[in-house]
């Protein structure tokens, strides 16, 4: 077996670590290495487009390139960014995220579990007394994206008011976005695109899906399925 390089042994480490995450001395510690080597290697991986290896606020390096682990870091920040700018900039009133991918109760179906879902007002509500509606989001790294993303956000929206695939893009990698484009519109599902997870100028809506009114049976299935209030 191949010798793993400084960089496979550093998302390695952060991979052990809460949403992906810690400062350059708790990596220091986790790796024996001395804090230069901590650095040189960081600013390596984030030389390499497929490790997206990042510098986040306070100095905390960060590795958002997986989906796994017991506090994904990717669905955090997008949850944030979500919550705090995005839903905001589109007209959305009173938004809450939850994350719902290791949550909720499992159905024992594929596809059936979003990874993400915001509750918030439209604009303007159609009646008074409307509930919030329900945005079923599937998050994407950049090697997770591909035409499938949106047949799955398809599968495992119903129920809700509206699906969304949220992906990462990276330098040099380039999904067949018009086809993927053309599956989302067929199937009513919205596409957003970021550079950074935690970065909210780097979001752009490609597309934005019509409201699907749910039946009450499909919204409580939903909720059940996420474990969020209907």
């Amino acid at each position: 077996m191949p010798r793993r390089t400084n960089v496979e042994l550093l998302v390695d480490s952060l991979m052990e670590f809460d949403r992906q995450q810690a400062s350059a001395n708790k990596l220091a510690v986790a790796l024996d290495w001395d804090i230069e080597k901590v650095m040189r290697v960081v600013n390596a991986a984030r030389s390499d487009s497929t490790r997206p290896v990042q510098v986040g606020p306070g100095g905390v390096i960060q590795y958002r390139g997986s989906e796994r682990g017991k506090e994904t870091g990717i669905y955090q920040d997008v949850a944030r960014v979500i919550e705090n700018y995005w839903a905001k900039k589109i007209g959305l009133r009173e938004p809450h995220v939850t994350v719902t991918a290791r949550g909720g109760r499992r159905r024992g179906e594929v596809w059936s579990h979003p990874d993400l879902v915001l509750s918030a007002l439209p604009p303007r509500r159609r009646h008074r007394d409307d509930p919030p509606d329900l945005h079923s989001i599937e998050v994407e790294t950049y090697s997770g994206f591909d035409i499938k993303s949106v047949y799955q956000a398809h599968a495992q929206g119903r129920g809700a008011d509206y699906r969304w695939v949220f992906f990462a893009t990276a330098p040099k990698v380039n999904p067949p976005l018009d086809r993927i484009q053309w599956a989302a519109a067929e199937l009513n599902i919205g596409l957003v695109q970021f550079d950074r997870a935690g970065a909210s100028t780097t979001y752009k809506v490609h597309s934005r899906p019509q409201w699907e009114r749910p039946s009450p049976e499909d919204r409580k299935i939903f909720c059940d399925t996420v474990g969020v209030i209907s």
